[in-house]
């Protein structure tokens, strides 16, 4: 199992998740990793991969980075995260990031979606 650390000193599980905090911070855009989330009607936290905070608006956004989807135990459990974050009251604040196989993020295409979404 490799060792993930971002600029910012975080041990993160993957590559992916590595490289998103890394643009993430480098864009100035502020996130907490794996930040408990309580759901309405729960007791149990989930833990999105990151939890942003618009930095014009200070709305909150949470970003999960699906990094294995060809595998079919991690769809599953994803499945049932995703249906447990439907009981959020905005579910459009939820962004997916997918991957295939960890290695497969095309990153100008990611910082792209993360300028118009954050910083404008």
């Amino acid at each position: 199992n490799d060792n993930f650390v971002t600029r910012k000193g975080e041990p993160v599980r993957s590559r992916g998740e590595m490289l998103l905090a890394d643009l993430l911070y480098l864009l100035d855009i502020p996130y907490r990793y794996e930040c408990a989330l309580y759901l309405p009607r729960e007791s149990r936290a989930i833990y999105p991969d990151f939890t942003i905070m618009h930095p014009l608006t200070g709305e909150i956004y949470y970003l999960e980075y699906l990094g294995c989807m060809n595998d079919p135990e991690y769809v599953s459990d994803n499945i049932r995260k995703y249906q447990r974050y439907m009981r959020l009251q905005d579910y459009s604040r939820v962004i997916s990031i997918m991957d295939m196989n960890g290695n497969m993020l095309h990153m100008p295409s990611v910082e792209t979606m993360l300028r118009n979404m954050f910083l404008k």
